[in-house]
C-alpha cells in the first residue's frame, strides 16, 4: 500500500483547532461580523462547510470547486456541529492509503521518493500535498476567524492559532498565498511588529491581525 500524501498530520492539528473554535458557535453568533470584510459568520459557515466538502472529495482523486461566495446562504447553514464532525471526516478521507502518482514538496513539505496519487481539480491535475497543505491552510485560517467572531470563547487563546500549527503552515503559506497573488482569497500582507509570534506572523501574511474580535 502506498503512504498518505505528507501533510496530513498538518491537516489533523488545522481540524483538531478548529473544531474546538467552532465548538463556542451559538445561535446568537451567526450574524457576528467575521475577518473577512462583509462577511457575516453565517456566512463563513457556509463557506467551511463547502470547503470541507470540496477537500473531503478530492480525497478520492477528483473535485469540481466553484468560486466562495455569501451566495451560499441560498442553502440552510450547517450547524457548529455539523461542521466538526465533516472536519473529522476530511482527516479520515486523507489518511486512507492513496493511489501510485508522483509527489512535490510545498512550502518544506515533503517527502522524497514516496509516490501518492494525484487529484484533479477544475479539470486539472493538482499534487496532492498541495491540496492537503491547502486544506490544511484554509481549515486553521477559518477557525480562528470562528474564533475571532463569536462572542464567548471557553480559552481565550483559541483566538489565537497554536504556535506548532501556525510554524507548520507558515512555509505552505508563502507558497500558496504569494504576496503577490492574492486573487480574493486573502487581504493585504500586513506589518509585523518585532517580537511577534508564530500565530501573528501567519495570520499578518494573509491579511489578518491578531487575537482582535470584530464588533
Amino acid at each position: 500500500m502506498t503512504p498518505t500524501p505528507p501533510g496530513v498530520e498538518l491537516l489533523a492539528q488545522a481540524v483538531t483547532y478548529t473544531r474546538s473554535t467552532l465548538a463556542a458557535v451559538s445561535l446568537d453568533d451567526l450574524a457576528r461580523p467575521t475577518p473577512c470584510d462583509g462577511w457575516r459568520l453565517a456566512d463563513l459557515l457556509a463557506h467551511l462547510d463547502d470547503a470541507l466538502d470540496a477537500f473531503t472529495e478530492a480525497a478520492d482523486g477528483q473535485v469540481w470547486l466553484s468560486p466562495a461566495s455569501p451566495a451560499l446562504l441560498g442553502r440552510p447553514v450547517a450547524t457548529a456541529d455539523e461542521l466538526r464532525a465533516k472536519a473529522q471526516d476530511l482527516v479520515r478521507a486523507w489518511r486512507r492509503p492513496a493511489p501510485v502518482g508522483p509527489v512535490v514538496g510545498v512550502g518544506g513539505v515533503g517527502v522524497g521518493g514516496v509516490e501518492v496519487g494525484g487529484v484533479e481539480v477544475g479539470g486539472v491535475g493538482v499534487d496532492p500535498t498541495a491540496v492537503v497543505l491547502t486544506a490544511a491552510l484554509e481549515v486553521a485560517v477559518h477557525g480562528n476567524d470562528v474564533a475571532r467572531s463569536v462572542r464567548d470563547l471557553p480559552a481565550r487563546d483559541l483566538r489565537r492559532l497554536p504556535g506548532p500549527l501556525a510554524r507548520g503552515l507558515a512555509g505552505a503559506a508563502d507558497v500558496l498565498a504569494p504576496a503577490d497573488d492574492r486573487t480574493g482569497r486573502f487581504g493585504p500582507r500586513l506589518a509585523v511588529p518585532p517580537g511577534a509570534d508564530d500565530s501573528a506572523r501567519l495570520l499578518a501574511h494573509l491579511g489578518r491581525v491578531t487575537g482582535t474580535t470584530p464588533d
